[in-house]
């Protein structure tokens, strides 16, 4: 489930579409949440799938810590890659806003912590842009992660959250802000690489 202000828009022929915020949304803001509308595909699933469809779920989804593809219902499958993002994943089932995101900002999230299967060239435009984007970098970039996701999580319930009623895990996340401790990890979302993989979107 996506926030409901953060809206789709064309940027241009290259990128294609993007998500913007239309308001506002403070550091520790959920941004999106995994909910059971999203569909949750096994790999021997998509094995047996046409290729196009192979296709659409490479380049729409993302591969979970168990070897599972998830591909959202909604716009969040929109949402682009930067090297400076804006949101990221705790080891849960959402996303956080990392730092403010402003009203017409692009909201954004790293590609690198999705579990790619292929390599990405990346012309996001960002200061620190890493010009091609490959699955070992969330091996990289876990600890810069987390620090950032951890100082955002402590503001979680400090903000509104209209995606409240769609976090699964809200008797954890009250005990965690009890203790300010124990945030998880994005390291939980690391899925390690076993031979199936499916052609990319040409």
């Amino acid at each position: 489930m996506l926030h409901p202000s953060i809206q789709i828009r064309w940027i241009d022929n290259e990128k294609g579409y993007g998500l913007f915020a239309s308001e506002s949304l403070p550091k520790g803001t959920v941004t999106w949440a995994l909910d059971k509308m999203d569909r949750i595909y096994q790999a021997k699933q998509i094995e047996k799938m046409p290729v196009n469809y192979q296709h659409q779920i490479a380049k729409y989804g993302y591969r979970n810590a168990k070897g599972n593809y998830i591909l959202c219902w909604d716009l969040g499958k929109y949402m682009n890659h930067s090297c400076k993002p804006n949101t990221l994943s705790p080891g849960l089932k959402f996303d956080l806003a990392i730092e403010d995101i402003q009203a017409g900002e692009e909201v954004t999230t790293d590609y690198s912590s999705l579990n790619l299967e292929e390599e990405l060239s990346c012309t996001c435009g960002a200061k620190n842009c890493r010009k091609k984007i490959i699955d070992e970098d969330f091996d990289l970039y876990i600890e810069d992660w987390d620090q950032k996701i951890q100082k955002a999580f402590l503001n979680m319930d400090q903000v509104k959250q209209p995606l409240w009623p769609w976090v699964e895990e809200q008797k954890l996340l009250h005990k965690i802000h009890q203790d300010r401790k124990n945030i998880p990890s994005i390291v939980k979302h690391r899925y390690r690489k076993d031979n199936h993989t499916f052609p990319a979107h040409e």
